[in-house]
């Protein structure tokens, strides 16, 4: 959902966004596009000091993420540690190279993706719902240490969206996950666009994790 993300976000400021393999096709004029590996600090570290100059009241949206599903038992250590380096440690390493920006500007909005599957406990995600958990933590400790610098820091928790992995969904199980959420519907990408604006605005609401799950968590 990053590239629908980008473009709705666009209609109200310039965007920097990254990708990781595949460079997507034109789109708003006030979006540009950088090659970027989450994983690697020095990589990271390179993009936001070649952006640094362009940086006043930055937003960062924390949303890169890998899941490989598989029983606990089954899964392998590598997998796991791929795992948490991009959503986990991923979002560390972005916000950390960040920070100093913030700090300078004396403003900044964090905010990072989390999941539904950290209070569901489904089967088979045992490393994706450790490292959206971990964000959440993460989040919460960010929030206590830069309010000083008005700086906040909160999470999304998503639930399931009418984009990315629901599509492999069998649409008889996609009927069985609509009938319990009180909604009746999947999320859709502008759902996420305006909780993103929200947490832009709302100077006040700081260290929180807003869940847009059409009710699956009431």
């Amino acid at each position: 959902m990053g590239r629908p993300l980008v473009d709705r976000l666009a209609k109200v400021d310039d965007v920097i966004a990254t990708y990781h393999a595949h460079p997507p096709a034109s789109g708003p004029a006030n979006v540009t596009w950088h090659a970027l590996d989450v994983r690697d600090s020095a990589s990271v570290d390179a993009f936001v000091a070649e952006v640094r100059a362009r940086l006043t009241r930055v937003t960062v949206v924390n949303l890169a993420a890998v899941s490989t599903d598989a029983l606990a038992v089954r899964m392998t250590a590598d997998a796991w540690d791929d795992v948490m380096a991009v959503n986990l440690r991923g979002a560390f390493v972005v916000t950390r190279a960040l920070l100093p920006v913030m700090i300078r500007e004396q403003w900044g909005r964090i905010i990072t993706v989390s999941s539904v599957v950290t209070r569901l406990g489904v089967a088979g995600t045992s490393a994706y719902a450790a490292s959206k958990a971990g964000v959440v933590g993460f989040t919460r400790t960010l929030a206590t240490e830069y309010a000083r610098f008005n700086v906040t820091a909160n999470c999304l928790m998503l639930g399931y969206f009418d984009t990315g992995l629901i599509d492999r969904v069998p649409e008889r199980e996609r009927a069985a996950l609509l009938e319990r959420i009180p909604l009746r519907r999947l999320g859709d990408v502008d759902d996420i666009a305006r909780a993103v604006s929200y947490l832009i605005d709302a100077g006040y609401v700081t260290g929180t994790t807003l869940e847009i799950t059409g009710g699956l968590t009431a």
